[in-house]
């Protein structure tokens, strides 16, 4: 009898506890949608995203109803942005126990894990890349760098390091003692013997380096580099881009001391770190539109937007497809109502900037960014850990570009028959036919249609033959296609 009267006062008390926080939510729910107390939230800061919208239950299948209300209430019941960070807090720094993808490392350190960023996976060496991967990863390097040379440009892969391979000394030592070789490894030795090995920027050694120097280049709660790291990876793509042959690039100045006043005020070039942000002043860059490449001078989406540059410089451009590496460091990532004010800390050696950000490239993409134009460097930025999920953009058009670029200058008139490579460029490429392709025709001496290559319109096309038979007469038919010049290039495998 006892027992049942103890067993039912713990079940009305839980009950009751129950119920009582559940009106206690609902009620503070109400409050905060009347009255703005607790205050709501649209943008989770410390989690990088935007806070799910009520649903518009008119527009959604009643099956999901449960599941978007779901989403919403996880967004926004009271007080969420005190109770996350402090659930966080207490399993990554007291009982120092994973949440989520986070992973604790000594003191307020934190690394990756998981699909979207496996660091500690990568750096325990449980992922590894297949010889095949790694062939495909070479032979898109190769494709790019063949493609963007013949289309007049040139083509640079800046690849950026995940942290914990940048700080292992951060790394707790249950997790450090399991510590293989990076399947980055892999592509780095593959592309040591690849022409465009020069053409592909490994960051990690940089950064190392500079961890090595008594330098901290990531925020210990974030995979992003920090202010001093993003400032270290555009001097290094500077560099890099220099190395390649462009000139009049000037180094950037990064003050960590005392900030000259015409700097602070963006009279002057500049940088420096002010509350964990990298601060640019770059007077002479203006944010601007490009009508060709339908990128708009303001734009809501800021800072997660295509953002065109114009500065002082020869008359170049340069395009660059990049993650969030290369803006949030900066202090204009939380400066959203000031598109203007953006700026990157490299000067000269370009006129136009384009900024693609979250774009990876495709070979549509490419090719659209010389419809009007002609692009004189093509950058891609991305980070290590997406070499798992094998190359984006490795089609026909890049297979045959690789094999273009590994042959070599013909040694002397062929002989009928021999096998070879055969490519052809065109400037001004034009069709009468609205939107219809253009087939470009290598024909030998008999007539015979050898490859058959259909190109759109554009400032600069390039035609990729693939291996063929030499014959005296090679010639291109290009239908009623209108071009102000084109040239035959011929190559042995």
């Amino acid at each position: 009898m006892a027992k049942t009267k103890k067993a039912t006062a713990v079940g009305v008390l839980f009950l009751t506890i129950w119920l009582a926080t559940m009106w206690v939510c609902i009620l503070l729910t109400a409050s905060s949608a009347l009255f703005n107390w607790p205050h709501r939230e649209t943008v989770a800061v410390e989690e990088k995203r935007a806070l799910a919208a009520r649903p518009d239950y008119r527009s959604l299948p009643k099956k999901l109803w449960g599941q978007a209300t779901e989403g919403w209430y996880n967004d926004h019941f009271p007080f969420r942005q005190a109770i996350v960070p402090f659930f966080r807090n207490l399993n990554i720094n007291i009982l120092r126990s994973p949440v989520g993808y986070n992973v604790p490392g000594r003191g307020k350190w934190v690394f990756g894990r998981g699909r979207e960023w496996p660091e500690v996976e990568d750096y325990m060496g449980v992922i590894k890349l297949t010889p095949q991967m790694v062939d495909d990863w070479r032979t898109l390097f190769e494709g790019r760098v063949a493609w963007a040379e013949a289309m007049g440009s040139r083509y640079l892969e800046v690849i950026t390091p995940m942290k914990i391979h940048v700080h292992p000394e951060k790394v707790l030592p249950l997790i450090a003692m399991h510590r293989r070789e990076s399947y980055r490894e892999d592509l780095r030795h593959a592309l040591d013997e690849s022409f465009s090995g020069t053409n592909v920027l490994f960051l990690i050694d940089s950064l190392s380096a500079e961890v090595a120097s008594g330098r901290e280049v990531y925020y210990e709660e974030d995979h992003h580099e920090n202010a001093y790291g993003c400032y270290c990876i555009y001097r290094d793509l500077a560099a890099a881009i220099r190395a390649l042959g462009f000139t009049g690039i000037h180094d950037f100045p990064l003050y960590e001391d005392l900030v000259p006043e015409d700097v602070r005020e963006g009279r002057a070039p500049g940088c420096w770190i002010r509350d964990r942000r990298l601060v640019v002043s770059n007077p002479d860059a203006k944010v601007a539109a490009s009508e060709t490449l339908g990128i708009p001078a303001r734009s809501i989406r800021f800072p997660r937007c295509p953002i065109y540059l114009e500065q002082p410089g020869p008359h170049r451009m340069m395009v660059v497809f990049h993650d969030s590496f290369l803006r949030y460091p900066l202090s204009t990532w939380y400066e959203r109502g000031d598109m203007g004010a953006f700026a990157i800390p490299f000067m000269g050696g370009f006129d136009r900037i384009a900024m693609l950000i979250f774009k990876r490239c495709t070979t549509e993409l490419l090719e659209g960014l010389f419809r009007e134009e002609k692009p004189d460097l093509i950058v891609e930025q991305f980070s290590e850990g997406r070499l798992q999920y094998g190359p984006v953009g490795l089609d026909e058009t890049m297979r045959r570009a690789a094999a273009w670029g590994r042959g070599t200058p013909l040694d002397g008139n062929p002989s009928p028959g021999a096998s070879i490579l055969a490519a052809a460029v065109f400037d001004d490429l034009d069709t009468s036919s609205a939107g219809a392709g253009i087939s470009a025709k290598l024909i030998d001496v008999s007539g015979e249609t050898l490859s058959k290559i259909t190109l759109a319109p554009g400032a600069r096309r390039v035609a990729f033959f693939g291996q063929v038979a030499f014959s005296d007469g090679l010639r291109i038919d290009m239908g009623d296609a209108t071009f102000s010049s084109a040239e035959l290039l011929l190559r042995s495998p």
